[in-house]
């Protein structure tokens, strides 16, 4: 969050806000089309119903909305007490891209049918 000068003013200019609106807008894009992708994929291809994948996304959302403000505590407690010279975040990330790295290929490699099975914009 920008601090607040003598004069009252913000810190950023308005180059800064565009630009942190541009990331924020790409992030939010991904993650849109990302759940229109896999909400189709769950209801077409293991044909979940709707009400039932309604209700675990709201859980889901529920659970999120909790847990994050709880992991963004635990976060800085634990970088106060290290105060990890590489910073807040990378030993976590570098953890995670190991741990992730390996099962991704296999999960796209086990499922061969495609979200859109008749139509889309590989089909012929």
């Amino acid at each position: 969050m920008a601090t607040k000068n003598v004069s009252g003013k913000s810190g950023l200019t308005l180059k800064h806000k565009i630009g942190y609106a541009m990331g924020d807008l790409g992030g939010c894009m991904t993650f849109a089309l990302m759940g229109s992708m896999v909400t189709r994929y769950y209801t077409n291809i293991l044909q979940v119903d709707t009400r039932i994948l309604a209700a675990l996304l709201l859980i889901w959302n529920i659970w999120d909305a909790v847990n994050d403000p709880l992991m963004g505590i635990l976060m800085d407690r634990m970088y106060a007490k290290s105060r990890n010279p590489k910073g807040k975040f990378r030993p976590w990330l570098i953890r995670i891209a190991r741990s992730s790295g390996n099962p991704l290929p296999a999960a796209e490699h086990c499922c061969p049918e495609s979200i859109w099975p008749d139509s889309g914009p590989f089909s012929s």
